[in-house]
């Protein structure tokens, strides 16, 4: 398969670096089939930045049960405890509190990413591409 792809590969490689350079090209040349889907239906995929749970509004609900969670365990807590605890904590979602904690986070989540989006305008705005090196006059 590498070789119909025009992948080039020396022919003593292991199979490691095999899988690396196919899943490489993959990465590069093959669209997800959700990409694919959405952009047939007039949607773009975003993905946030990895390790960034502060624009990820479930990340911060999940951190919250944690630590509720968390701050009641004890050493005889038991799984059973554990799994009563984690429904009651489900239950709060449901709750006005709940659901106004939620909305928060998406609120604040959602003016990170305005203020980003202003700050990637203001910088491609202010900033003149530099080709290869060269300033506007071809030197």
């Amino acid at each position: 398969m590498m070789d119909n792809e025009g992948i080039n590969y020396e022919n003593n490689i292991t199979a490691i670096e095999a899988k690396l350079l196919l899943k490489q090209w993959i990465t590069v040349n093959i669209e997800p089939q959700i990409d694919e889907y959405a952009k047939n239906c007039g949607y773009e995929v975003l993905f946030t930045p990895s390790y960034h749970s502060d624009l990820q509004p479930i990340e911060l609900l999940w951190v919250l049960i944690k630590g509720n969670i968390g701050r009641s365990y004890s050493a005889g807590t038991t799984l059973l405890d554990v799994q009563e605890k984690l429904e009651s904590e489900f239950l709060f979602i449901d709750t006005e509190k709940g659901r106004n904690f939620i909305n928060n986070k998406i609120e604040s989540v959602d003016k990170k990413i305005e203020e980003f989006r202003k700050d990637m305008i203001a910088n491609e705005e202010t900033t003149t591409p530099n080709f290869c090196g060269l300033n506007g006059n071809g030197k």
